[in-house]
């Protein structure tokens, strides 16, 4: 992985995980389901479905997210202590105050109640980012310490608007949430030669590796020319 090979340390929390796991095993009850309605359906039902997944594929996914994680080194951790860092506890209510109006100026239906508990978890990640950064605020992706990755923009703006708004730190700061592609991109433009390097030798084996295989045709001809030496 790009955030390994970096040296970065990749951590899910405990309520995430626990919720990723209840979002997959409440598809296995409509994967297969006569009554699917793909209005209604989750994101996740609605990929199994597109991909002909059934409740067994379902289930031998959830048997492997274990083993994906340990094989790239992601450590499943608990939330910090809620007593301890009190001096860097954030708005809860000001920061859902916030997610709720950038969900809600989208341009797309939004079902508050049914999102409800997802902002909440997302919150308390947030939440946690902050107390693990101790007050640190971070000018640049290298001296981040910890960093809410996710694959949700609309969180990301919220949660910079967030630190604009309500942290007022007086200059530019890296935030607690940033999207994956935008973690990709910085740590492409800090070593673009090196990749880009690796992106080409991988081109170049390709290339080379097919210009040396000879087709079927070439083969025929070749041996024809090799049993007719031997007459």
């Amino acid at each position: 992985m790009l955030f390994r090979s970096k040296g970065s340390n990749l951590f899910v929390f405990q309520h995430n995980y626990n919720e990723f796991h209840q979002i997959l095993e409440g598809s296995l009850a409509w994967v297969e389901s006569s009554h699917y309605n793909p209005k209604k359906a989750s994101r996740t039902s609605q990929f199994f479905r597109d991909k002909g997944f059934g409740s067994h594929d379902i289930y031998l996914f959830i048997s492997e997210i274990p083993s994906r994680l340990h094989r790239n080194h992601i450590e499943i951790v608990t939330m910090p202590d809620p007593n301890d860092n009190q001096m860097y506890q954030i708005s809860r209510d000001d920061l859902k105050s916030i997610i709720l109006e950038v969900y809600n100026s989208d341009g797309r239906s939004f079902d508050k109640e049914e999102r409800e508990n997802t902002i909440e978890l997302d919150i308390t990640s947030i939440e946690a980012i902050y107390k693990l950064r101790r007050g640190a605020e971070p000018i640049s992706l290298n001296n981040a310490s910890h960093v809410f990755v996710t694959g949700n923009s609309g969180l990301a703006y919220a949660a910079y608007r967030f630190e604009r708004e309500k942290m007022m730190p007086g200059f530019f700061t890296i935030p607690s949430v940033l999207t994956d592609t935008f973690v990709g991109t910085m740590i492409w433009v800090q070593e673009p030669t090196e990749l880009a390097e690796n992106f080409n030798r991988s081109k170049i084996l390709a290339y080379t590796n097919l210009a040396i295989q000879p087709r079927a045709p070439l083969i025929s001809k070749y041996l024809l020319v090799i049993e007719s030496g031997k007459s």
